[in-house]
């Protein structure tokens, strides 16, 4: 979460604690059993969802989303694995990603060791499941049915398929420029096999140029022997991309010598697990990989989500986890959930300690985070988490923005310019409202069953955020009851780039899941007067910033 784009969501859903006379941003249109099936209204764009639960943990829904074409039918087990069965779209004039026809109907099931597709027009495909062999390149087939696969990691040093990673149709093509600077050294150096990297992924155009334009960011190796991973890793660089160039002593030493496993980076018995979720930054793997294994207080697990990813980030991953010898869960899903609260609940329910660490794969830390946040947070079991100031980086891990006080205090907000500890229902009403001061995730080591607790209330609206499910979280967290702990130091590393989420969320989409955050705080806090009137100038100022009809979202805040 970025200063600039500040905005958050409450979902829809069934809230059990509901204060009597409080209106929810849902209308009821049906009940069975004690369920609740409620039609959902969006701001500035149309969409439906139905949810029920199913008992023992486990949700069906159903969702309209026109803007995509599609109806999603979804069942969400307790454990965390969803799946997800997408229909074409009822209208015959309206078709999935823009092709010809409606997309047939799939549909998937388990037998033994079998796995079978069939269509809706009685074509089946059935192949054996590769579990618990590799899983890489199962998202490469259909992308409308979704399943999940966990494996260890920290084995002998894999060997992945890097043909998997071929350009696709998808890509843009490079421009017919000349060669990108520093191109005739890695030639002259020997480092870049040209025939291997055609043979291997068919690139358009110059190969060397691909490489450096695009290959090297998404994992691509430029030979055979090369793991830029590693060297990436060992030089303590902030992004994959580069690498060859700034490293190229290493490269020829690799290249001579297959890479040997590392002395083992040790694990700690330190009651702290961390979990990576990752989708397309295989680019920031090395850095997040480094900044989780040098941390001067161990971890004492680590889980590796990777949501649908097309790049070779779980393939890096593993990578570094074999040559360094670092056990490792990694859980790979064939295709996008599209939901980070679904992520998160799958990787809590996984961590077998006491506190859970959710690391982005595109952010950093010091190597000093866990000793001074998770630490103190062990000896104080009433504190349900515990974050710190971020400094701001760039892609490249330039240092833009050297801590977030001045943002903390540009709407009089001083309770974060030292180390704090508040009560979690204060927190909720002056921290997270009318703006969320929790900028970014991997800021924060959260109890596990306060994570795990408030993660499940969540489970019906978890497939309502693009952007707001962090802040969300956090609110829900709070209604708890307990304590937050602050810790002044900037001790994580914030990444903003081109594909962060934030710059990629839709301005409509934003206001309406602000506006869910504001309700589900007013239902569980209650309507004072000088929060509601924060609430309101707020909305008019994103109103405002990102030209967008102010009065119906005024209207749900009176």
């Amino acid at each position: 979460m970025t200063p600039d784009q500040q905005g958050h969501a409450e979902a829809p859903g069934i809230d059990r604690r509901k204060p009597a006379g409080a209106q929810a941003p849902t209308v009821p249109i049906g009940l069975i059993g004690r369920h609740l099936f409620r039609l959902v209204p969006g701001y500035g764009f149309a969409e439906w969802r139905l949810t029920v639960a199913l008992g023992g943990g486990a949700r069906f829904g159903v969702a309209g989303i026109p803007q995509r074409g599609r109806i999603e039918v979804s069942l969400a087990m307790d454990d965390g694995t969803e799946y997800v069965h997408y229909l074409p779209h009822p209208d015959p004039d309206r078709t999935e990603a823009g092709s010809s026809r409606i997309s047939p109907v799939l549909e998937g099931r388990f037998d033994g060791a079998f796995f079978t597709l069939s269509l809706s027009d009685g074509a089946q495909l059935s192949v054996r499941w590769p579990f618990p062999g590799r899983f890489h390149g199962v998202a490469h087939g259909s992308p409308g049915l979704r399943h999940t696969v966990e494996r260890e990691a920290g084995g002998p040093l894999a060997e992945f398929p890097p043909e998997l990673w071929r350009e696709t149709d998808a890509q843009p093509l490079l421009p017919e420029t000349d060669e990108p600077d520093g191109a005739e050294r890695i030639r002259d150096a020997g480092v870049f096999d040209a025939k291997w990297y055609v043979e291997t992924y068919a690139p358009a155009g110059n190969p060397l140029a691909h490489y450096m334009l695009r290959g090297e960011a998404r994992g691509l190796r430029p030979a055979a022997q090369i793991r830029p991973a590693i060297i990436c890793f060992e030089a303590q660089r902030s992004n994959l991309a580069g690498t060859l160039l700034a490293c190229l002593p290493a490269a020829q030493s690799m290249q001579q010598d297959a890479p040997r496993a590392a002395p083992a980076l040790s694990l700690g018995l330190t009651g702290i697990s961390v979990i990576v979720p990752h989708y397309e930054y295989a680019r920031f793997v090395p850095d997040r990989f480094g900044s989780i294994l040098r941390q001067s207080h161990k971890v004492q697990e680590v889980i590796f989500l990777d949501d649908g990813s097309t790049d070779a980030g779980v393939a890096l991953f593993e990578e570094l986890c074999a040559h360094h010898q670092v056990p490792a869960r990694i859980m790979q899903s064939s295709s996008n959930g599209g939901s980070m609260l679904r992520q998160w609940r799958q990787g809590a329910a996984l961590a077998s300690c006491e506190m859970v660490w959710i690391a982005e794969s595109d952010d950093s830390a010091h190597p000093e985070f866990l000793r001074q946040v998770a630490l103190p947070l062990g000896n104080r079991p009433d504190e349900v988490l515990a974050f710190c100031d971020s400094q701001r980086i760039d892609e490249l891990g330039r240092v833009t923005h050297a801590d977030y006080k001045a943002y903390y205090r540009n709407l009089g907000d001083d309770f974060l310019q030292e180390d704090g500890r508040f009560e979690s229902d204060w927190f909720a009403t002056h921290i997270l409202c009318p703006r969320n001061l929790i900028l970014n995730l991997s800021s924060v080591v959260w109890r596990r069953n306060a994570l795990l607790d408030a993660l499940d209330r969540l489970a019906p609206e978890a497939g309502c955020f693009q952007l707001g499910g962090d802040w969300r979280l956090y609110a829900e967290a709070c209604a708890a009851g307990g304590a937050v702990r602050y810790v002044a130091e900037p001790l994580n590393r914030h990444r903003l780039h081109p594909g962060s989420v934030t710059i990629r969320t839709d301005h409509s989409r934003h206001m309406e899941e602000t506006l869910r955050i504001f309700e589900a705080l007013q239902r569980r806090h209650g309507r004072d007067a000088g929060m509601l009137a924060r609430m309101r100038t707020h909305i008019a100022a994103l109103a405002e910033a990102w030209r967008l009809p102010a009065e119906p979202a005024l209207e749900r805040m009176r």
